[in-house]
């Protein structure tokens, strides 16, 4: 009896030996699985932006989730985390990229409204600063709409230059406006007072100051 405990003590201790040998080589298998997948989702998704700043976070993600499952210390830990790991990591990206794409943005917004404020500050058209107004809340409106990082920043540029061009645009009408106005008023000044002057000489000379004003 005592020596069949012994062989059997012996018999399970190799067993329990084996077991966890192999536990443990399926549980970095299953390590190798999961950073094989991380690994290939963030190298696409670095290789899909032009931003160093943002290679160097998802580099950064990689590395920290490289520990973590290399620290996964049981099969089943290492089970969980893989098929947790993908989502996890793709969510990740996605909070790199709108990261990103929020800081293209807020540099944008900051520009636009530097253009509100200048463009404003020569106005003094209730109309025009009406109009001002309304297109700049809805390029900024704009803006909000935008997520692809890839695109983010040209398109955010295009926001700008057309805010840009639409100031030009307005200020240039605004300018004819004024001349039409003042144009109208030098008419009626001229025309009243060649009415009430019969001189050739000084009507000649009132033709010549209305010729040079216009």
């Amino acid at each position: 009896a005592g020596e069949a405990k012994a062989v059997i003590s012996v018999f399970v201790a190799q067993t329990y030996g084996y077991l966890k040998v192999v536990a443990t080589l399926t549980t970095e298998e299953i390590k190798t699985v999961a950073l094989n997948e991380v690994g290939a989702l963030i190298e696409k998704a670095i290789a899909f932006v032009p931003y160093e700043e943002v290679k160097t976070r998802l580099n950064s993600y990689l590395n920290e989730i490289t520990e973590v499952i290399n620290s996964a210390p049981t099969e089943e830990e290492a089970e969980e985390l893989l098929t947790a790991v993908k989502t996890r990591a793709e969510e990740k990206i996605t909070q790199i990229y709108l990261a990103k794409v929020e800081e293209l943005r807020s540099a944008a917004e900051q520009k636009l409204n530097a253009l509100k404020a200048q463009a404003l500050e020569y106005v003094k058209d209730e109309q025009l600063k009406s109009d001002l107004d309304e297109y700049l809340s809805g390029a900024i409106a704009k803006t909000v709409k935008i997520e692809d990082i890839k695109t983010a920043e040209s398109a955010l540029d295009e926001i700008v230059a057309d805010t840009q061009k639409f100031i030009k645009e307005q200020f240039a009408k605004q300018v004819e406006k004024l001349k039409t106005e003042a144009k109208n008023k030098l008419d009626t000044a001229f025309n009243s007072a060649v009415g009430k002057v019969e001189s050739d000489d000084i009507k000649k000379r009132l033709t010549e100051a209305y010729d040079s004003a216009v």
